[in-house]
């Protein structure tokens, strides 16, 4: 088809798997997220005590591997100034997210209820 001469892919994937790929297009961009320094300075601008959050972060390799997406750095951000501290395992992590989303749709959508109301999450 006409059409389709003049037409784009996009492809996503991690760099290592894109390897194969290589030969095949004609064009190629890599978004490699935050430097080490620009993640600082994210942090710096997001957390007040940027010194702690880094020490802590040193100590917990899977958070620290997963923070040059700039998402991440937010979550983790958001997690450290709520919980003042990190969590200390991977699945804790994802189980504070969890917990602290739910806790601030309760505190948004039923001021008028606390968590200790509420039986079970099908009340949301």
């Amino acid at each position: 088809s006409v059409g389709l001469a003049k037409s784009s892919v996009i492809i996503t994937s991690r760099p290592s798997a894109s390897l194969k790929l290589h030969t095949k297009v004609s064009s190629r961009i890599e978004i490699q997220g935050f430097a080490e320094s620009k993640r600082r300075e994210y942090f710096k601008e997001s957390c007040d005590d940027v010194d702690a959050l880094m020490h802590q972060l040193s100590s917990r390799p899977y958070l620290l591997s997963i923070c040059y997406l700039p998402l991440n750095c937010a979550i983790v951000a958001h997690l450290f100034r709520a919980l003042h501290n990190l969590p200390s395992s991977e699945s804790e992590f994802f189980f504070s997210l969890i917990c602290n989303c739910v806790l601030r749709y309760i505190e948004k959508e039923m001021p008028e209820s606390t968590v200790e109301e509420l039986s079970s999450f099908d009340e949301l």
